[in-house]
């Protein structure tokens, strides 16, 4: 008998134990474990010190440096606005965070700029650089040259320039009634194509917010709050689930009856399927909206196009490359252009 209750008592003290030692290790804090923020993608250098290029016929070239910061260990992908195999190549951020790749870069005589594009993944980086010729005087050069020429008084054996020599031709009118102004609002597929719609809607103006990762609902608040342009391009719903059509119906016609007196873009969406839904239904929505207002609404059929041109969509499905975002903002351009 006395054996017997010496094992209950050592049994009962061992439970206890195991449950204060469970209280005290559900008193202590427990430390969060947080995740490294990931450093945005950069281009840091040339900069904006223009490049000295060899000048050919009608174009500048010149291999220079391009460097950047990103997070360490991820692959760069550097490309410029050329058909030369140099104008792309690729580069790895190193332990301190930065990259550095050499690329060939081209532009033309009259337009000596280049657009630069870096890609790591979702994050895309856009820079311009700029090029001037060795064998061209300098701009600062240029204007003292042409200001010792405007001081010299003409003399009977140097005659003073006819009037048709220094009447500037005015610009011709144009009869053209589309407008020129355009307010983009979208996601990291709008930062993806802002500088080259710039170039492919020259002369328009043309406003941008855009941000990586928004969603529907956040780029809407945002139009809300924005003056009346002749022309909304939106791109939005790309970060948002395939099944929430109704949000994006509402959303469209929101946009349609804002813009009664302009035009409005939205274009179909490209991603793969999550969790097993597609986004046909999305752009099956998007088609139909379009046709039924075509007075206001513009469609850009982003998901043919890339079903054609493959190549235009980067490894991860949905960011495109660079010749994609070109193709994209040409898209836009072209729907803006038919805006009335």
């Amino acid at each position: 008998m006395g054996v017997r209750v010496l094992r209950v008592a050592v049994v009962l003290a061992l439970v206890a134990t195991g449950c204060g030692e469970a209280r005290r290790a559900a008193a202590q804090p427990q430390r969060a474990t947080t995740q490294p923020a990931a450093a945005p993608l950069t281009i840091d250098r040339p900069g904006t010190r223009p490049l000295v290029a060899r000048e050919g016929t009608s174009e500048l070239t010149v291999t220079a440096d391009v460097a950047g910061r990103g997070n360490a260990g991820d692959l760069v992908s550097v490309s410029a606005d050329c058909e030369d195999p140099g104008c792309s190549t690729g580069a790895q951020v190193d332990a301190t965070g930065h990259w550095t790749a050499r690329v060939v870069l081209v532009a033309s005589v009259h337009l000596p700029r280049v657009r630069l594009v870096a890609q790591s993944g979702a994050q895309v980086a856009i820079a311009l650089a700029r090029l001037k010729s060795r064998t061209r005087h300098a701009p600062g050069d240029q204007q003292r040259s042409r200001s010792r020429r405007a001081r010299r008084t003409p003399t009977a054996s140097t005659p003073a320039p006819s009037a048709a020599t220094v009447t500037a031709t005015p610009p011709q009118a144009s009869g053209s009634t589309a407008p020129s102004r355009m307010q983009v609002v979208g996601d990291s597929l709008a930062v993806g194509t802002q500088a080259p719609l710039a170039s492919a809607l020259p002369g328009w103006s043309i406003g941008t917010d855009a941000r990586t990762g928004r969603p529907l609902a956040e780029g809407m608040r945002i139009v809300r709050s924005l003056g009346a342009a002749p022309v909304l391009a939106i791109s939005l719903f790309t970060n948002d689930g395939p099944t929430s059509v109704a949000a994006l119906q509402s959303a469209v016609r929101e946009t349609i009856e804002r813009q009664a007196h302009g035009c409005v873009i939205w274009a179909t969406i490209v991603r793969p399927p999550l969790g097993g839904a597609t986004y046909d239904r999305a752009n099956a929505a998007l088609e139909r909206l379009a046709a039924d207002n075509p007075g206001v609404m513009r469609l850009v059929p982003w998901a043919r196009k890339v079903a054609d041109h493959p190549e235009w969509l980067a490894p991860d499905g949905v960011h495109g490359t660079p010749a994609g975002y070109a193709a994209r903002a040409q898209l836009y351009a072209d729907a803006a252009r038919s805006c009335r």
